[in-house]
């Protein structure tokens, strides 16, 4: 349920008397009592047990009273044969048989540390939709005030809580000993009525969704862009090298014939990969068709990088989202604090595009909300796919809260028939509505994944991005709302859906056009602070030193600006 106030949606999650809440961002959110929920959730965030010994775990632990439990069938894509895990083995899921939960936890915990992996978090699944669960234990996310030390949050802490790690600055994620959750807000409460925390919530643990499925057919047409750029300089043809796109994705092989070797000033293509799972499987084959999408040089086969001679940085992160993830997207940009960075992570000057072929379903969270607002102000460009939940608004903005941030891009996916002429239309599951900003053709894009080629919004949001690191080649000066606004104003206004004001419920602002979304950025069109339009080689033109960027004449206007007189 959503309730519509002033200036945003607040969300109101609906339970019965008497029921527990969690936090997450501004909501609580009740859920059944734990006592009424036989089921728990062993997830693994990284290095998760081969199969060898999570044979030997799983053994162990249906020994202390517990059964696996089905989360769907035999075949099921997303689960697969062992179809009492999900999230390619990161989570499993038990169904108590004898015994209370309290005394079923703590068996688990025993059964891990006995085989090294203390690193485990065992809870209670919220959901069990495979693809979409979310599981909660007694680890929270605090901000605490900037000024107090490491020491002093010890002692605060000290007998309530433990000190896991550092995420960033003075955010922490601390431990509460498994007690009442209520137990738990009740001291975040009071300690943040004191003055000694600024924001807490659970961390919540949630699986990631890569919004991509089998590939279909695809038409791919940038060569415009490219001829822009190499009318404006032949060296960036392909793209500046000075201009840097992160991806986060679940894996990549930076040694790969088409990632591998330098740029044209000799820098290398791929400037840094950072892999906070320990090497533990990652998923190569989305990783390296959404990269592949931006940066697979060209030559051999069919994969044609958009933006080939930009740096790459490569970020694989594990299959599920907890607190950390906030700290990636911080680091991916440049915006941790140097004391806060690992040291096994490798020093970057922090990109200017980051592209996030993902998503979770409905986890909002309050760091990762203000990591996004950050990044952008900072003048970082973060490209979210829309998803494939087939939503419209209002519930886009409910289950896929980051995409839906008014500092990202969203793209959902559009698709050819095979009629002649073929026509464009909307991808049957795509995610659309208002909080989308364009789509792109994303429907069997030629790549390096394992099949050669990558579909969806996965697919979508890197064609994105890779445009947005052409627009920064043609024009390093764009801000991430400039971006946004030529991207919008460029799109092609497909499909038979009626546009107001540029705006289609099914198409948002239209499919990307890379050649005039490159083209407006070299020469955008300029908007004064008297809100006159002024478009390039007019006679105000260069005189105008103070305005805002759009993409077209029509996307002044219909922002309110006029012609001049």
């Amino acid at each position: 349920m959503e309730v519509s106030g002033h200036s945003h949606t607040i969300n109101v999650y609906m339970g019965l008397p008497g029921w527990p809440s969690y936090r997450i961002g501004d909501n609580r959110i009740p859920f059944r009592p734990l006592e009424e929920v036989d089921t728990i959730a062993v997830c693994f965030e990284y290095n998760r047990p081969n199969p060898r010994t999570a044979k030997k775990m799983v053994d162990a632990i249906k020994a202390k009273g517990l059964k696996t439990y089905t989360l769907g069938a035999e075949d099921d894509p997303l689960v697969g044969p062992k179809n009492f895990m999900s999230a390619r083995g990161a989570i499993w899921v038990f169904k108590i048989v004898d015994g209370d939960r309290r005394k079923a936890e703590e068996d688990i915990r025993v059964i891990l540390t006995g085989k090294g992996y203390n690193h485990g978090r065992v809870g209670v699944p919220l959901n069990l939709t495979p693809g979409q669960i979310r599981v909660l234990d007694s680890q929270y996310a605090v901000k605490f005030p900037p000024g107090m030390s490491g020491a002093q949050i010890r002692q605060l802490i000290d007998g309530y809580a433990e000190l896991k790690f550092k995420i960033f600055g003075n955010t922490r994620v601390i431990r509460f000993p498994d007690s009442l959750i209520e137990e738990h807000y009740h001291k975040l409460d009071q300690w943040q009525i004191n003055g000694d925390v600024l924001f807490g919530e659970h961390d919540l643990i949630a699986e990631f969704i890569d919004d991509s499925v089998p590939p279909s057919y695809h038409v791919q047409d940038v060569e415009g862009g490219w001829q822009v750029l190499k009318d404006l300089n032949p060296d960036i043809e392909f793209g500046n090298p000075e201009i840097i796109v992160a991806t986060i994705d679940g894996g990549f092989d930076p040694a790969h014939d088409k990632l591998s070797g330098n740029l044209s000033n000799g820098t290398p293509r791929i400037r840094a990969h950072l892999d906070i799972t320990n090497g533990n499987q990652p998923n190569l084959d989305h990783g390296m068709g959404v990269i592949g999408i931006i940066a697979a040089k060209h030559g051999t086969g069919p994969a044609k990088g958009i933006a080939p001679n930009t740096q790459q940085i490569a970020i694989t992160r594990p299959d599920l989202e907890t607190a950390m993830y906030a700290k990636l997207l911080r680091w991916a940009g440049g915006l941790l604090d140097p004391a806060d960075i690992p040291a096994d992570w490798p020093e970057i000057p922090g990109a200017h595009i980051i592209n996030c072929s993902h998503g979770v379903d409905g986890k909002k969270g309050y760091f990762v909300m203000e990591a996004l607002t950050e990044l952008w102000n900072h003048g970082i460009l973060v490209v979210y796919s829309a998803g494939r939940e087939k939503n419209v608004y209002p519930n886009f903005e409910t289950q896929r809260p980051w995409a839906a941030h008014p500092k990202t891009i969203a793209v959902s996916n559009t698709e050819l028939d095979h009629s002649t002429p073929p026509t464009e239309s909307i991808e049957g599951f795509s995610n659309s509505g208002e909080k989308i900003d364009l789509c792109a053709q994303g429907e069997g894009v030629a790549s390096i994944s394992n099949s050669g080629t990558i579909t969806g919004t996965s697919a979508a949001a890197p064609m994105v991005s890779a445009t947005a690191a052409l627009m920064l080649s043609a024009n390093p000066n764009l801000k991430p709302r400039d971006i946004r606004q030529i991207l919008r104003d460029t799109a092609d206004k497909i499909g038979s859906s009626s546009y107001h004001r540029g705006f289609s419920q099914i198409y948002s602002y239209g499919r990307l056009n890379v050649k005039a979304a490159v083209k407006a950025a070299l020469e955008p069109v300029k908007k004064s602070v008297n809100a006159i339009c002024h478009k390039p080689r007019t006679q105000y033109y260069e005189d105008t030193e103070t305005f805002q960027v759009f993409g077209t004449l029509e996307g002044c206007v219909n922002s309110g600006g006029r012609e001049p007189m």
